[in-house]
């Protein structure tokens, strides 16, 4: 568990909210205290309700992530009546399962919301950060960015291995303006989305098992908050030892 109110006043824009990654990493901002804008053309219910169990705050935002002047003016009026945005932490992502090579259309597709929705939060988010001189950016890449994958379509790794790059970018020019940005890079994770692919080789992993969503999670809030003061444009794997390459 996190220090008990870590990030409370804090503000956090999550995308991707309606479940897995996502869903777990705005419950538990919002169980360290801060308030969450979530972004998902999905059901929110569940996350709003489990955040109010909590006795945290939930703006749920039916916006699509990949349209980033729907997105700027989706969250101008609550970041306006909460003075502030603190933290951007874009998990809306998507995957298909392909070999070495993919239809254009599925390219496109997949880029789209995993790379251009990621710029477009943080795009958005950026000139409420650079106005208070402080804010906290931690991207979603994946072990596929780096060791590639059998499983998925290049279009995934390669949306991937664009964030990672988008990371050290974000840090070297936040770094001035109190900004930092850093990447956090799941193996193996059990989500919705993982459950559709083919059953995941266990034994590749050196700790034996799967990962689950909160442990990425954990991750996250520890980059959003203080006691990672000093750490910036770096990519921490999630991945119970599944290596580079």
């Amino acid at each position: 568990m996190s220090a008990a109110g870590e990030l409370a006043g804090r503000v956090a824009l999550v995308s991707g909210s309606a479940q897995g990654i996502g869903r777990a990493v705005a419950e538990r901002l919002a169980a360290a205290g801060a308030d969450i804008l979530g972004c998902d053309l999905g059901d929110q219910s569940e996350t709003g309700t489990r955040i109010a169990e909590s006795g945290g705050r939930f703006t749920p935002l039916a916006v699509d992530v990949t349209d980033r002047d729907a997105l700027e003016r989706a969250i101008a009026e609550p970041v306006r009546a909460l003075g502030r945005l603190d933290i951007v932490v874009p998990c809306a992502g998507i995957a298909t399962i392909g070999g070495p090579v993919s239809p254009a259309g599925d390219w496109q597709r997949v880029l789209r919301v995993n790379l251009d929705g990621a710029y477009a939060l943080v795009a958005a988010a950026w000139p409420a950060m650079e106005r208070r001189r402080d804010g906290r950016i931690v991207l979603i890449s994946s072990m596929a960015a780096h060791r590639g994958s059998l499983v998925v379509a290049p279009e995934y790794s390669a949306s991937k291995g664009a964030l990672e790059s988008l990371n050290r970018h974000f840090a070297r020019h936040g770094g001035p303006l109190g900004i930092r940005c850093n990447c956090v890079a799941p193996g193996i994770i059990d989500t919705e989305m993982t459950r559709a692919f083919p059953p995941p080789r266990v034994a590749d992993v050196p700790m034996g098992r799967i990962g689950t969503p909160d442990e990425v999670a954990m991750v996250v809030e520890f980059l959003a908050g203080d006691r990672s003061s000093y750490v910036t444009g770096a990519s921490i794997p999630i991945a119970g030892g599944l290596f580079f390459c």
